[in-house]
C-alpha cells in the first residue's frame, strides 16, 4: 500500500505528532499490509524528528519542483493526506493520482489553535484518521518519544561523574527543579533573569536548583552574579559547570531526573508532557515580573501535588 503525506512547508507549522500517529495508526489498522510511505515536509520538521518515528518512511522530501510534477504524477498512490497544504503542495495533492484523498485545511486547522499544542497536534491526526478510516476504529492517540535511551543512561553517569569530581551532590530523582531557558531571538535582561532565579530559589522547597542558559546572542550573563545568589546555601546547589554544555541530552537527562521543569523550550516542555513529568512552559518570549509571578504560583501548585502524591504512596503500599 503506498501513501504519500504531504505537510504545509511553512516553518512554523511543524507537524511531526501529527504525522507520526497518522502514521502510527495506519501501520496498526493495516498491519496485514506493507505500507510505504513517502512524507513531504520542511527540514525542520525532519531535523527535530524526537517526535517522529523516521523508519515510518519510505522516501522524505524537504522541497518539491514543478518540473517533477509529472513524474510524481505517473507514481500512482493508493492513499494521498494533506495537512494544511498550500500553494505547490496543495498542486500535487490534486494533480498526482490517488484512490483516495484526505486534506485538512488551514481554515478547519484555525478552529483548533486555543489547544494546547500536544491537544492540537492529536486533534489534526484524529481529524485525518476518521477521514480515512470509515468504519469504527479505535484510534492510539497518545504521542511517543523516541529518545536514545543508551544515551540517557551513558549522560547521566557523565554528568554523576562530572557532579562527583567537583564534590557535588549526585543526582538524585525528584529532589530538584531544573530550569532550562533557550534565548536565541530574544533575550531579557540579567536583571528579570535574576528575578525569576531569585524567585523559584525562595520558592523551591526542600528541593535544589539545576540552571542551564542557552544564550547564542553575544551577551552571556556573568556567572558571578549567579553565584551571588547562593551564597550561603550548601545543600540545595546551583550547577554552573553545566551552562555551557549544548548537548541537548543534558537537558533532558535533567529534566527526566527533576520534580520539575521550568523551561521555554517548546520541544522539551512537550516531551515532559508526554513523558507525564511536570513542566512549566512560559508562554511569551517576553520574560517581566507578572510572567514572573505565574511561573511562581504554577510551581507552589506543582510543588504541593507531588508533595500530596508522595505522601500517599505509604498508605497504598499498606492497603
Amino acid at each position: 500500500m503506498k501513501i504519500l503525506i504531504l505537510n504545509n512547508n511553512s516553518i512554523d507549522s511543524n507537524r511531526s505528532i501529527s504525522i507520526d500517529l497518522i502514521c502510527q495508526n495506519l501501520e496498526n489498522v493495516h498491519s496485514n499490509l506493507a505500507l510505504e510511505i513517502d512524507l513531504v515536509c520542511n527540514s525542520l520538521l525532519v531535523h527535530e524528528h524526537v517526535f517522529l518515528k523516521t523508519t515510518h518512511f519510505r522516501e522524505v522530501r524537504t522541497s518539491l519542483a514543478i518540473d517533477k510534477l509529472w513524474k510524481r504524477k505517473e507514481n500512482r498512490y493508493d492513499l494521498i493526506v494533506g495537512i494544511g497544504i498550500t500553494g505547490l503542495n496543495k498542486l500535487y495533492y490534486w494533480a498526482i493520482s490517488g484512490k483516495k484523498k484526505a486534506s485538512i485545511g488551514k481554515n478547519e486547522l484555525k478552529k483548533y489553535r486555543k489547544l494546547g499544542a500536544l491537544d492540537f497536534e492529536t486533534q489534526i491526526a484524529e481529524i485525518i484518521l476518521k477521514k480515512v478510516i470509515k468504519e469504527e476504529q479505535q484510534f492510539d492517540l497518545k504521542p511517543n518519544v523516541y529518545l536514545d535511551e543508551v544515551k540517557l543512561k551513558s549522560t547521566k553517569k557523565v554528568i554523576n561523574w562530572l557532579l562527583q569530581s567537583n564534590d557535588q551532590k549526585l543526582l538524585d530523582k525528584n529532589t530538584s527543579i531544573f530550569v532550562y531557558l533557550s534565548f536565541s531571538e530574544y533575550t531579557p535582561t540579567s536583571e528579570v533573569i535574576l528575578r525569576l532565579i531569585d524567585r523559584i530559589i525562595r520558592n523551591r522547597g526542600t528541593n535544589k536548583v539545576i540552571l542551564i542558559i542557552k544564550n547564542e546572542d553575544d551577551n552571556q550573563i556573568e556567572s558571578e552574579k549567579y553565584m551571588n545568589l547562593f551564597k550561603g546555601i550548601d545543600t540545595h546547589i546551583l550547577n554552573l559547570d553545566f551552562m555551557t554544555y549544548d548537548d541537548y541530552y543534558y537537558a533532558l537527562t535533567f529534566s527526566k531526573e527533576s520534580t520539575l521543569t521550568i523551561t521555554n523550550d517548546t520541544h522539551l516542555n512537550k516531551i515532559n508532557l508526554i513523558k507525564d513529568q511536570y513542566s512549566i512552559l512560559m508562554q511569551k518570549k517576553t520574560l517581566n515580573d507578572v510572567s514572573i509571578d505565574f511561573i511562581i504560583e504554577r510551581m507552589d501548585y506543582y510543588l504541593s501535588v507531588f508533595t500530596r502524591q508522595l505522601t500517599l504512596i505509604p498508605r497504598e503500599q499498606k492497603q
